[in-house]
């Protein structure tokens, strides 16, 4: 399936953002995970992160993925409506961060500073089956 630059409300009803502030690169990229075949952790990802970015405002951080939840130690925190920091880390022992505009930038980071080898953070997600997210970091505290 090839997909157009523009996505309207009526080629993609499903899909539609009425969120005029998401960036195009991320209306892209909802609209293809969605309308392909992903595993259920990777749809539920990517659905949960699309309402987010829709509509749930994060006024101080939404933690995704804590640190604790992972062997990695992979953290990522969203910011506002699509702004994310990757990071990896316990107290006293931090590596690089990672700062985005956008999901898919995020998605596309390679993670060579904090793994030491090159993956992007979407190959490390699916490579771990999303395991850890968390879509409630918003209201946890």
């Amino acid at each position: 399936m090839r997909f157009q630059k523009t996505i309207n409300k009526e080629d993609a009803p499903d899909i539609f953002f009425e969120n005029d502030e998401m960036t195009s690169v991320d209306v892209a990229l909802f609209a293809k995970k969605l309308n392909s075949d992903i595993t259920g952790n990777e749809r539920t990802f990517f659905e949960e992160m699309k309402k987010k970015e829709e509509g749930e405002y994060a006024i101080s951080a939404d933690l995704i993925l804590c640190e604790d939840n992972n062997r990695d130690e992979i953290y990522i925190v969203r910011y506002y409506f699509d702004e994310y920091r990757i990071g990896r880390g316990k107290l006293g022992h931090r590596y690089p961060e990672i700062f985005t505009d956008n999901l898919t930038d995020a998605l596309k980071s390679d993670l060579i500073e904090q793994l030491n080898y090159h993956i992007t953070l979407y190959d490390w997600l699916k490579k771990t089956d999303f395991e850890g997210i968390r879509y409630d970091g918003n209201y946890a505290l």
